[in-house]
């Protein structure tokens, strides 16, 4: 049985970005591998102030696209130019698998 090369686990510390700067924190959070379960980095704990400077640094923002250009990018994929073209037109397929709680005609409008 061929088994999956995996390469070794790196461990990264991450820090917070608000407004354009990276800012570290003493309280961190472990971050697991789902299928080994070894820690493979920490991300920092945002305070009840981190979120207000974040919130600030948003409604301070000015974008320098209009709408216009940022739903033009958008709407091409985000492939920049590359890979496979779209089929133009088609809507998108209701998933294979629908959770039973799910009613698909209400979702998909069927």
């Amino acid at each position: 049985m061929d088994q999956i090369k995996q390469e070794p686990a790196r461990f990264r510390e991450e820090a917070l970005r608000i407004d354009g700067e990276r800012v570290w924190r003493d309280r961190v959070a472990k971050v697991f591998n789902p299928y080994t379960g070894d820690v493979v980095g920490t991300v920092p704990m945002a305070s009840v102030e981190d979120v207000r400077m974040a919130c600030d640094a948003a409604l301070r923002y000015k974008p320098t696209l209009s709408r216009f250009e940022r739903a033009s990018i958008l709407n091409r994929g985000g492939g920049g130019g590359g890979g496979r073209p779209r089929r133009g037109g088609a809507p998108p397929t209701p998933p294979s698998r629908v959770l039973p709680d799910c009613n698909p005609r209400l979702i998909w409008g069927g």
